[in-house]
């Protein structure tokens, strides 16, 4: 499976790796998937901020025995919309994963592009013997 870190830092360099191996990455669907990620966790985290602000908001007015109804009303209707939004993020980066996961690994920097010769060993009298075999496909 690929990392999600490299990927994030660095798409075009990730779908070259995987245009070696033969395969095209679409850094399109790839983009507009992290675009909607990261807008849904920063709407979830600012929603948890906003419930935690008005928690201690509450608390104040609480302590200085002034009314805090409005703000107690509006802390009941965060918990609703932030697990929807916690599940859409979850179903989100589900998808990603699951893509990426049917993805194979980045081939190394050193390793050529196109067809390999494969070695192989054999042992012949007890001395270990190199023998080449035709050129096949890299995998």
């Amino acid at each position: 499976m690929l990392d999600i870190t490299q990927l994030r830092k660095d798409v075009t360099t990730v779908a070259t790796g995987l245009q070696k191996r033969g395969i095209a990455f679409d850094i399109e669907r790839f983009e507009g998937l992290e675009a909607q990620r990261k807008k849904l966790q920063v709407e979830t985290e600012t929603l948890q901020a906003r419930r935690n602000a008005l928690a201690k908001e509450i608390g104040q007015l609480r302590r200085q025995g002034k009314d805090a109804t409005q703000q107690m009303e509006e802390s009941k209707a965060i918990p609703a919309q932030l697990a929807k939004l916690e599940q859409q993020l979850s179903e989100l980066q589900q998808t990603l994963r699951e893509w990426l996961s049917g993805l194979p690994n980045l081939p190394h920097s050193a390793s050529r592009k196109g067809k390999t010769k494969k070695v192989m060993w054999k042992y012949d009298a007890g001395y270990r013997v190199k023998v080449m075999r035709k050129a096949t496909q890299q995998h």
